[in-house]
């Protein structure tokens, strides 16, 4: 996978994309979100209601809960072998591309506007991947233009069913991989990756402020970076190995 250099990132896009992560990570988690502020007074207790006026009392209606914040679009399935342009009509915001080539050659998959310019190069490989990125950030992506020596498939969804990950717990893996950090990075926090492999490496971070590329190495590493307050994204670009990044 490719890690775009994003010159201008439209925020708006980006910041809506992200509360809706989080929306979706605090209703899984039971997180308050209601932006009350912390120490607020205690409200003074309730006086117990005498025995008999509760056997008199109608049972309170249960709380219904909210509703998970829904994807824009339904996931397309795509497959095919060689050369393509897919359109993707429904695609209506911050998207995942899973893709899988099985063949012996190149393969390069770009996304493209409406107006047939190419925004970013996703994916460029010899002979067989399989990874996941991050496309569509600022809404402007129509479809997607692939060049392949041999068959592909693959999946796009909406970056709201990106997989979860606590910060706080270590983690580990291999390939391409997109995250939603549950929950987002707060004040000073430092990101440690070790890289085991051949070719390149690379973390970009993603909040409401853009883009930070964090990481980008070749061949064997460890180190560490600052991980950027708010962080609510992170992209792994590691085609060639596999990777343990943490968070303290």
């Amino acid at each position: 996978m490719v890690i775009p250099d994003h010159a201008t990132v439209n925020r708006r896009w980006l910041a809506l994309s992200l509360v809706a992560v989080l929306a979706v990570s605090a209703c899984a988690e039971g997180i308050d979100t209601s932006g009350a502020p912390a120490g607020e007074a205690t409200p003074p207790p309730v006086a117990a209601t005498p025995a008999e006026e509760l056997a008199t009392s109608e049972p309170a209606a249960e709380a219904t809960p909210e509703p998970l914040p829904t994807p824009g679009f339904k996931a397309v399935k795509i497959a095919s072998k060689g050369n393509k342009v897919l359109k993707l009509p429904t695609v209506s915001e911050p998207a995942l591309l899973t893709f899988k080539f099985s063949g012996n050659g190149n393969i390069a998959v770009w996304s493209v506007a409406a107006d047939g310019s190419q925004v970013d190069l996703l994916i460029n490989e010899i002979d067989r991947y399989s990874g996941t990125t991050m496309f569509n950030d600022d809404g402007s992506v129509v479809a997607l233009k692939i060049e392949a020596d041999g068959k592909w498939s693959g999946t796009v969804k909406s970056l709201l069913q990106a997989p979860r990950w606590n910060p706080a717990k270590p983690l580990s893996g291999k390939g391409d991989v997109v995250y939603a950090l549950n929950p987002f990075s707060s004040g000073l926090a430092t990101i440690h990756a070790k890289y085991r492999g051949v070719s390149n490496f690379a973390i970009k971070s993603i909040s409401s402020d853009g883009y930070e590329l964090l990481f980008n190495e070749i061949g064997n590493y460890t180190g560490e970076n600052l991980l950027p307050d708010g962080t609510g994204i992170i992209v792994i670009s590691a085609a060639g190995g596999s990777w343990s990044p943490s968070v303290d």
